[in-house]
Parts: structure tokens; sequence; C-alpha cells
């Protein structure tokens, strides 16, 4: 064992020094086929039974088929090739071991094959590092769409992501601390500081962090940045220095602490620098910045900030350096992403993007800008690529550079303009430095979860859950937000917004049903589906109460009174500086205008009932005084309005009594306030008779409205009428009443020929 050991290592030690691929193919099959050679002379079936009684063949068995086992597994590791053979795997029989060797050789060779067809020449295209995740639609040929799809059209676009990308927290010397614990400054030393570092993050006693949620340390240049006055020579108006050509500019990637050196001593040497950022968070929790961009008037730069994570903090010599002004564009994010990953802060900042709204330009993003002042068109669509690549490819180079360019040819075209526009005071551009002294003084925080954050979640969806869903909804949250902060993922890539409601809303009781609500399923919800599935049981277990979703009421209608048309202070217009002589105002028709005294019960004095029918202030609320069917009356009319509607009275108004055609005939008896009721002795009143039909008509009985009888009066009661209805006779008796007999009756009268007046003559 040992000699063979021995021979081993020397042939190993030989390969490495072996220049000529066939002589070290030929090395390894030959120290392949001694090893198998050495391996079928293990004893097997009986004599291994034997010798495994001994202990210590036994040991030497063991300790050198584990080592083997380890051996394969950093083989397919690094092959990337899923699937484990040594201990602790899941595959625990000899027949799943033997398989996943089997699928291993497969995958090597058919690697190998590729790899010898593409250096033979026979296989020319490589496989693209890239993948398209939206595809251009297929271009139409018509002479109006020939130019569809192009390079040149800004409008074709493609999201950039690579196939297998390395998660970069893996590298990252501190772990990234996702805990709820407040956030602590990542810097260590404070240059061009006026206060020392330890009075700037001194904490107050009354500040307790493990009290406060919402506590957060103090921005460590807040004292340099407020006391920051703007220089005079960055308040004058300077010629436009045009932006070298792109192509011609010198370029320097940056991923080595000496070249990041060479960088800060060059930014030293500069008054005026353009910076920009690219960051990801798809993939983390809290996001991760990927790149930085630098430019200056000659040249440009990009920064690695994933391999020089924890050495960038020395560039706060130049970018909190109040003699040398930053231009950036939308520093909103900026600011918080320099501070969370790499302890960087911003003093002396110009941001476009606040030049830009304070000129009150049609557009505010920087591909307008570039447009505008540079003629040049942003490549935005790969804005949303996955900047965790490495290396970069070309177009996210390019893209990258872009940014800044020609920031700074932009920066002076605002200031001039701003200049320009302003008073003698220069407001303008002041304006522009106070709005990004604010921006700079932005302060990062970690994301906080309490036992309401959910709610926002739901009211966005506009659904309506009962109690069960409610907390399944609840409790699927809050588990998605410690899920992501244990692995370091992104909420979206944990479980996506529609898939957690759909979860919520549903309430499946087998675990398919939840995996069938996410299409396409999240690994991560394969992997805990267990614990999602113990969630929606448990929600399921309390008991359903409906509950109704609370309407929201705007600011404005319930912050703004609302008086009705029946308020005797209501009145729409002003009338009170005309004189009362003064006839102009009475000119109005009278179908629009209420004769209804005023506050001061002056006669002469008029109201306009007609509304508007679109108002700012919250709607005419229905008068209280009506019954339930005249506001449901006001509703159908409000809802069915009729473009005349405009030129007549309100609605309101119609309803009500003074605006109901009634006949000139009719008139509502109105009681008598003095007339007194006559008293009854309690023995002459009537008892009430007791009712004996059947129940279900009595019933119906009292469901039947009843009418109350109204007393009309004619217009024509001074006539006296033709006719009088004959009283019927009380002495008449009825004891000799008897049938009238039809068969005397002259039937000629139905003949139809003739008027009644010849059938009288004939009569």
């Amino acid at each position: 064992m040992d000699e063979s050991e021995t021979g081993t290592t020397d042939d190993q030690n030989k390969l490495e020094y072996i220049d000529d691929v066939n002589v070290y193919s030929q090395t390894a099959l030959k120290n392949v086929l001694e090893a198998t050679k050495n391996s079928n002379s293990l004893p097997t079936g009986d004599d291994y039974d034997f010798y495994s009684t001994f202990r210590s063949v036994r040991d030497v068995l063991d300790i050198e088929s584990q080592r083997i086992l380890s051996l394969i597994d950093s083989l397919l590791n690094e092959q990337c090739i899923k699937g484990r053979v040594s201990r602790g795997s899941s595959a625990v029989e000899i027949d799943d071991k033997f398989d996943i060797l089997t699928e291993a050789n497969d995958h090597i060779l058919e690697r190998i094959g590729n790899n010898l067809d593409e250096a033979s020449g026979i296989k020319k295209t490589e496989t693209n590092l890239l993948v398209k995740s939206v595809e251009t639609k297929s271009q139409i040929l018509a002479s109006w769409n020939k130019k569809k799809g192009s390079k040149d059209s800004p409008t074709s676009f493609r999201l950039l992501a690579a196939k297998n990308t390395p998660r970069p927290q893996f590298k990252f010397k501190d772990k990234v601390d996702n805990s709820s614990n407040p956030f602590v400054p990542l810097i260590k030393e404070k240059p061009n500081a006026l206060v020392p570092l330890t009075e700037s993050l001194k904490v107050n006693r009354s500040d307790d962090y493990n009290v406060d949620v919402n506590f957060s340390y103090q921005h460590p240049y807040q004292f340099e940045i407020l006391e920051f006055q703007v220089p005079t020579t960055q308040l004058e108006k300077e010629e436009p220095k045009m932006s070298l050509l792109l192509s011609t500019t010198p370029f320097t990637f940056i991923d080595t602490v000496p070249q990041l050196e060479t960088l800060l001593t060059k930014l030293q040497s500069v008054t005026e620098i353009a910076v920009d950022l690219e960051a990801h968070s798809y993939r983390t929790y809290q996001g991760i910045t990927c790149l930085m961009q630098i430019s200056t008037r000659t040249e440009d730069f990009i920064v690695d900030t994933l391999t020089l994570r924890n050495d960038l903090h020395i560039l706060n010599e130049v970018f909190t350096n109040p003699n040398i002004v930053k231009v950036l564009h939308g520093a909103d994010m900026d600011i918080v992403w320099l501070q969370r990953d790499l302890g960087l802060y911003i003093v002396n900042m110009f941001d476009t993007g606040q030049a830009a709204r304070v000129l009150n330009l049609s557009r505010l993003s920087l591909a307008h800008l570039l447009d505008v002042y540079c003629q040049v068109t942003a490549e935005k669509q790969y804005q949303l690529a996955d900047w965790r690549m490495r290396p970069l490819p070309e177009e996210l180079i390019r893209y990258a550079r872009t940014d800044t360019h020609y920031l700074l040819y932009i920066y002076d075209k605002l200031r001039n303009e701003l200049l320009e526009n302003g008073n003698d005071q220069k407001n303008l551009l002041c304006s522009v430095y106070d709005r990004s002294k604010q921006i700079s003084l932005r302060v990062y925080t970690k994301p906080i979860m309490n036992d309401d954050s959910h709610l926002e979640l739901y009211r966005k969806s506009r659904k309506v859950f009962d109690s069960q869903q409610l907390s399944s909804l609840k409790q699927l949250y809050a588990w998605r937000d410690k899920i992501a902060r244990l692995e370091d993922e992104s909420t979206g890539y944990v479980l996506p917004n529609h898939m957690l409601l759909q979860i919520a809303s549903i309430l499946p009781r087998e675990k398919q049903g939840i995996l069938a609500c996410c299409n396409p399923i999240p690994p991560i919800v394969r992997q805990y589906l267990n614990e999602l599935h113990a969630i929606v049981m448990d929600a399921r277990s309390i008991p359903v109460t409906k509950k109704e979703k609370t309407k929201t009421v705007s600011t404005l209608s319930s912050k703004t009174p609302t008086y009705g048309d029946d308020t005797s202070i209501y009145c729409p217009h002003d009338l009170s500086e005309h004189d009362v002589s003064d006839h102009s105002i009475l000119n109005l028709d009278t179908k629009f205008v209420a004769t209804t005294a005023s506050m001061f019960q002056s006669p002469s004095s008029f109201m306009v009932t007609s509304k508007p029918l679109i108002t700012a202030f919250s709607p005419p609320e229905i008068s209280k005084r009506q019954s339930k069917a005249m506001k449901k009356a006001t509703e159908i009319t409000i809802a069915l309005q009729q473009p005349f509607d405009m030129f007549l009275p309100g609605v309101e108004s119609k309803c009500k009594t003074k605006w109901l055609l009634k006949p000139s005939t009719i008139k509502t008896k109105e009681p008598d306030e003095t007339a007194q009721p006559e008293y009854i002795a309690p023995a002459k009143r009537k008892r009430p008779q007791e009712n004996t039909a059947p129940l279900r008509h009595q019933v119906f009985q009292q469901k039947k409205p009843k009418l109350e009888p109204k007393e009309e009066v004619s217009e024509q009661s001074v006539k006296e009428k033709k006719k009088t209805k004959p009283q019927k006779d009380k002495s008449f008796k009825y004891d000799n009443f008897k049938p009238f007999d039809y068969k005397n009756v002259d039937k000629s009268i139905f003949d139809g020929n003739g008027s009644k007046k010849q059938h009288k003559r004939k009569k």
C-alpha cells in the first residue's frame, strides 16, 4: 500500500510538468489502469466477509472507501453534476450510487466530445452565455414596418440573465446581517471631518435600539453636509465642455487594490466627477451593489464592487471632499446603496434629476437628457440585466459607461440653464444644491417587519378575506419574510405576491394543492412545503367570520363640510354686494330659481337651486328628511340623468313635494290644529273585536296596505251639479222584493241599428 501511494504521488508530481497533451493522457491512462488492477485484486464475496472479521482490515477498508467517495464527490462538484455518493447523501443504496456515477460519466464524456468538436473545428458556434427572457416579435414584411426590430430601435428590449451565476454573498468577508437589528454604519475612518467620528455616531441614552424598532444611527457626515457652502466657481456660468467620443475615451476596469489606489490618485487631481451605480435585488434580501461607474473629463472607470467590497472605503477621501463636485442622476437610491454596502458618503453633490425638476422639463429620465443635450440614444433595455455576471459582456460595459460618460457635459448645460432662468441671487441653482444636500442626508435603514405589514398587501389586492384567509395571509407573510432573511433571498424569489394571495385565498387542504397555486413553483416553496402546509392547516382551524373591507374616505371630502339645500344658510352665490334696486339679478328664469326667503327674511332675495354636475368637493348628501322611497327615487334619477337636466332644477328639488305635478282639483286636507278631539268615556269606548279568521288571512290583511281616503274638493263646487246620486230610501221594505224578469225585456235595443233616440221614439 505504501509503495503504491508513493508511486502515485510521484506520477502526480510528474503530471504537473508535462506540456504535451498526448504524453499527459498516456500517463493518466497508465495510472487509471493501475488503480483498476489494484481494485480488482481486493477480496470479494466470502473472502471479503472473512477479512472483514478482522478489525484492522475493516478499519482500513472503511477509511479508504470514505476517502475514495469523497474524491468522487469533489470530482462531481467540480464538473457541476448534481448528486453525492459519500455518507450523508440521499443515495443510500448501492444501485442509487451506481446510477449517479453512470449519469456523471455520460455528462463528462458528452462535454469532452463537445470540446473536441470545437477544437477540431466541427463545432464553430459557441453556446451563448446570455439568455433572452423576452423574445422579440417576428418582423412583418410591409412598407410601413421595415424598421421594426432593428438594432437602432429603442423599443426592442432584451432582458439579460446568466445561466449559472454563483451567489457573490458566499465570497464576502463579512457575513450579511439580515436580522431586525438596526443598521450599523460601516465607516471606520472619517476623512475631511469637521466633527470626529465618535461624536457623529454618538447615541443618546434615551435612544435604546433594543426598544425602539425605528431606531437608526445618525448620518456620520450630517454636520459636514449642513455646513457645506457651495464654492463660487460652481455658481458661475461657464462654456460647456463637450464629452469625448465613447470609442476614443480611455477605459479601465478596476478589480484589484493597486488599481483602486491608482484611481484614487487620479480622482484627487480633478474637481468634477460623475458617479453611478448598478445593483441587484432579486437574489438577495437587502440588495447588492454590483458596479460603480466613475467618469472624469478624459477617462472612464468601472469598479467591481463585488470583489473590492471591503476596500472601497478609501474613496471617502474623494467623495467627502467639499472641493470636488460629484454629479449623479436620481441619487435617491444611490446614496443609501453606498452606505449599505461600501460605507461611502457624499459631500458636495449635484443631482441632475433635481435640476430637471426645477427646470420643469417634459421628462426627467437620464435617457431624455442624453437625447436632448447629447443626441445619444440610451440602451435602457440593459437596465434589468443581472449585473452579478462575471465577466461582463461588451453590451453591458458599453451601457454602464454611457451612464456617466456624458453626465459632466449635461451638468454644464443644466447649470447654465439654471443661471439663465434664475434671478440675480441664482435661486434656481441654489435650490438644486439644497435639494441635493437633502438627498445626501438620507440614512439607510433595514426593512422592518411588524404585525400589520401584511395589511398593505391586503389593501392593494382589493380582495375581501374572512378570518381564516386573513390569518393565513398574515402567517404566510411572516414566514416569507423569515425565510428570505435566513436564505438571503428577496421575498419575490421566495414566494411572489400573487402566489401568496392565491394560497391564502384558496387554503388548499393537500400539499399538492399548494404547489398547484404556484406556476412556476419557486424552489424554496418545494423545500419548505411542510411548513407551508402546516400554516394553511392552522388557519383552517380558526372559526370563520366574514370581514368587510373598510371603505377609504378621501381626505378632501372628509375635511370639507357639506350643506343641504334645506339649510337656511346655504347659498351658492353671494348677492350682498348688489343693490336691492338693481333688477338685473331678477331677470333669472323662475323655473331655475326658488323664491325661498333668505336668512334675513328678505322677500326680494333669491336662491339658485341648480347645482353643477361636477364638483371638486364631496357629493351632496340626500336630505335626511326624505323617506326611503324618495331617496331611492333620487338615486335612480341620478343614475339615469339626461342631457337636458342641466337646464332643469336640481334632482333633490324634483323629489320634493313642491316640484311634484299635481292636478289643480286636488288639495291635501290639512288638519285643524284648533279642533279638539271629542272626549269619550272609558265605559263607552268600543273594545276591539277578536279576529276569528285563519292565521294566513290575518297575515295577508296585515301586509296589505290600507289606503286612507282623501277628501277632494273640486273647483266646480260653486256650480250646481246636474245630477245627484239617488239616496237609498231607508223606509224601503225588502220583504216584498221580487227579482226582475228579463223575459219581458224589449230585445230590439240590442239589434245595433239606429240610435238610442229612435228606440225611445218607438216606445
